[in-house]
C-alpha cells in the first residue's frame, strides 16, 4: 500500500507540473497584455518625437547643402535663360549657351521657410537663385570697373515678382515634412543688433580690388558671406499669402540691396506639429550650420 500509494503520489506530482493552470494561465496572459499596452503607448510618444526630430535633420540638410552650392559656386543651370547687363540687370526667358550670359554672374542662394503649402499640407522652403551685374553700374563692361558690393550688382533674384511678372521662375520648392513649421527666424547683423528676418541668404562676396594688390583683384578674397533679408514693408510673412504670394513678395524684397543685410548669425525655430517640442537651427557666418532641441514650442 505504502508502495502503491507513493507511486500514485508520484503520478500526480508529474501531471501537477506538466503545464499550467487555468488561472495561471490567466495571470500571464495578463501580465502580457499590460506589458503590450505599455509598450505600444511607448512607442505611440516616441514615434512624433522621431519624426519630428528627421524633420529637423533634414531642414538642416537642406540648409548645408545649399550653403555648400554657393561656396563652389555651383548653379544648375538650364540654358533656358538670358541674363545681360544693359544698364540694369535683364533677364529673360531664352536658349543661352554655356559663356553666353555675359556680364550676368551668380550671386548666390536666398532661402524662405514658412511657405504655406500649395494645397494647405506641410510648410515648404523657397530656394531663390540670386543674379548680378558683373560690372558697375551694369555698364557691361564698358567702363571696366567689376562691381565690388551688392549696390554695384544690382542684384536680381530670378523670379516673378509682383512688378516684373516677366521674369522666368528659376526657384526650387522643397517640402519641409512631418508637418514642422517656422516659429520665427532672426538674424545678428555684423554690428551685434538682432532684427526679424523674412529669409537669409548665403552669397559669394566680391572681389577686392586695391592699390596693395598691384591694382587687380587680391587674391582670396571672395568667400561666403551670410545675410539676412529684413521683414520690410510690405510684410512678406503675411498668414493670409498663399504660395505664390509669399514668392513674388521675397522676391521683389531682395531685389532691394538695403534689404540684404551682411549677417553674423541666423537663428530660425522651428515648431512639431505633434509633440511639444521645437528645434532652433543656427546658420553661423562662416556657414556652419548647428541644432538645438527643446521642450517648449517657442525655442525657450
Amino acid at each position: 500500500m505504502n508502495k502503491g500509494g507513493f507511486i500514485t503520489l508520484h503520478k500526480h506530482k508529474a501531471r501537477r507540473t506538466a503545464g499550467f493552470t487555468i488561472i495561471e494561465t490567466m495571470i500571464v496572459l495578463a501580465v502580457s497584455g499590460v506589458i503590450f499596452a505599455s509598450a505600444m503607448v511607448l512607442v505611440q510618444r516616441r514615434q512624433p518625437e522621431a519624426e519630428f526630430q528627421q524633420a529637423i535633420n533634414d531642414t538642416v540638410t537642406i540648409i548645408r547643402q545649399n550653403v555648400h552650392d554657393v561656396a563652389v559656386g555651383y548653379y544648375p543651370n538650364s540654358g533656358d535663360i538670358q541674363c545681360k547687363e544693359l544698364g540694369e540687370l535683364q533677364i529673360t526667358s531664352a536658349t543661352a549657351g554655356q559663356g553666353e550670359n555675359q556680364g550676368c554672374i551668380f550671386l548666390g542662394k536666398i532661402m524662405q521657410f514658412g511657405v504655406p503649402g500649395d494645397t494647405g499640407g506641410n510648410q515648404q522652403e523657397i530656394v531663390y537663385t540670386l543674379a548680378g551685374c558683373q560690372h558697375q553700374h551694369c555698364s557691361n563692361g564698358t567702363f571696366a570697373l567689376e562691381a565690388t558690393s551688392l549696390a554695384d550688382a544690382q542684384p536680381k533674384v530670378i523670379a516673378p515678382t509682383t512688378s516684373d511678372t516677366s521674369v522666368p521662375d528659376k526657384t526650387q520648392a522643397v517640402s519641409i515634412e512631418n508637418g514642422l513649421s517656422l516659429h520665427a527666424m532672426h538674424f545678428t547683423d555684423t554690428g551685434g543688433t538682432s532684427h526679424s528676418a523674412v529669409a537669409f541668404g548665403a552669397l559669394q562676396s566680391f572681389g577686392t580690388y586695391a592699390g596693395n594688390c598691384s591694382g587687380g583683384l587680391c587674391s582670396g578674397s571672395q568667400q561666403t558671406a551670410l545675410y539676412g533679408v529684413t521683414n520690410a514693408s510690405p510684410s512678406c510673412s503675411d498668414p493670409h499669402n498663399t504660395a505664390e504670394q509669399d514668392k513674388q513678395c521675397l522676391a521683389g524684397q531682395a531685389d532691394i540691396p538695403s534689404n540684404l543685410v551682411a549677417a553674423s548669425e541666423v537663428t530660425m525655430c522651428f515648431q512639431s506639429a505633434t509633440t511639444e517640442q521645437s528645434g532652433l537651427i543656427t546658420v553661423a557666418g562662416d556657414g556652419t550650420v548647428g541644432v538645438k532641441i527643446f521642450s517648449s514650442k517657442d525655442c525657450s
